[in-house]
């Protein structure tokens, strides 16, 4: 539990090096402990530019919490607009995630611009 707490403290780059050194690090990001989405949380608040890992962290499949994609939602509803379209390695992730991200970041009244072919990520990129 101390490391994690410590783990925490780090950025994300380095973050990522530590876990990697251990497999009972690394297993700790599979749980609801991770020390990842805090640290993902952080940096779309406070950083500018945001850490050139972060872009990368959809194709980190080691490193990402089992939470449902929940840590995705919150990356595409916090970040830039621009930096999600230009730079984030957006993931094949299921249209639940998509449809959510839409619902929580978009008004209400966008969703009639989306008709019965298009796809909730393709809405939410339009």
């Amino acid at each position: 539990m101390i490391i994690l707490l410590i783990t925490r403290c780090l950025p994300l780059p380095e973050q990522i090096r530590f876990l990697s050194l251990h497999p009972s690090l690394l297993a700790l990001c599979r749980t609801s402990l991770s020390p990842i989405p805090p640290t993902v949380r952080a940096a779309l608040i406070s950083s500018d530019p945001y850490p050139q890992l972060l872009s990368r962290l959809p194709t980190l499949s080691l490193y990402l919490p089992d939470d449902g994609g929940q840590l995705f939602i919150d990356l595409l509803v916090r970040a830039r607009p621009r930096w999600i379209l230009e730079t984030l390695e957006c993931g094949r992730w299921n249209e639940s995630i998509w449809q959510e991200a839409f619902e929580r970041r978009f008004l209400r009244s966008w969703r009639r611009f989306k008709s019965q072919d298009d796809s909730w990520r393709a809405i939410f990129l339009r």
